[in-house]
């Protein structure tokens, strides 16, 4: 999702300059194991750069760290994310998002980013 657009699977509906926000179902990552809501949590945390750094262009950083801070773990299987902002100078990013669930606020997200414009990941032809 983008301000301004719905909820789609469409890539390239989403490829503008608005904020981005995902809401994602995780299948377990072992056959047959549960995946917990820790690991939910830290997976999807790495959903973070793209929320934050996909612009009208594409996504043109490559995330270098990811911090998650919980005030609860997630409940049931869904996990969403929303940016609430970006900002770079010098070929340096860093992104903040929100983590919720279907009840509400669980944490925040950080992500520090090096621009990597050479390799812009075009999410639009997707």
């Amino acid at each position: 999702m983008s301000d301004g657009a719905s909820w789609s699977g469409s890539f390239a509906a989403h490829q503008n300059s608005n904020r981005k926000a995902v809401w994602q179902r995780f299948p377990p990552l072992v056959a047959g194991e549960e995946i917990s809501p820790f690991v939910r949590a830290a997976v999807m945390a790495e959903t973070t750069s793209l929320v934050c750094h996909w612009g009208s262009a594409g996504a043109g950083f490559i995330n270098i760290d990811t911090t998650l801070a919980l005030t609860r773990l997630p409940l049931g299987v869904g996990l969403g994310l929303i940016a609430d902002h970006q900002r770079s100078r010098s070929g340096l990013s860093i992104g903040v998002a929100t983590m919720f669930d279907r009840d509400g606020y669980i944490g925040t997200c950080a992500v520090t980013a090096i621009a990597n414009a050479r390799r812009q990941l075009n999410l639009g032809s997707q």
